[in-house]
């Protein structure tokens, strides 16, 4: 990821319980760039620290460009503050299979399965592939 991707973080003070939620400009060009768009699930990247949250679009006059603001939870989670830089991309996608397995498909993450449940653990990769079966 190219530093000119990084997003400087606010805190936007909202409580939402325990749903992360990402505030980025409507006219925010990694917004645009990726196709995101209201109630998007967003990869928030900040350097080993990782989570997937919904996202909102929001008017321009909230905060500057190059800014994404971060609902509580998401700042506890990422272990950020404002100021800090995070990266902002697709979450990865389930895609579901017939049978008692599914494949996990995304461009740069992937899960691992543990047992009966996919436990979330978002590691670097080169566009894999993987099938996961359930216990």
């Amino acid at each position: 990821m190219k530093q000119d991707d990084a997003l400087i973080v606010n805190n936007v003070g909202i409580d939402t319980h325990q749903e992360p939620v990402a505030y980025m400009r409507e006219d925010c060009h990694v917004c645009r760039a990726e196709g995101f768009d209201a109630s998007s699930r967003v990869l928030v990247i900040s350097g080993e620290n990782r989570l997937i949250a919904t996202l909102n679009v929001v008017d321009k006059k909230l905060f500057p460009q190059n800014h994404v603001g971060l609902s509580r939870i998401a700042l506890e989670r990422l272990k950020v503050q404002s100021g800090a830089k995070v990266f902002i991309g697709h979450a990865p996608v389930v895609v579901w299979q017939q049978g008692a397995g599914f494949y996990i498909i995304s461009s740069g993450f992937y899960l691992i399965n543990i047992r009966r449940f996919c436990l979330l653990a978002i590691r670097p990769a080169e566009h894999v592939v993987q099938k996961c079966w359930m216990a």
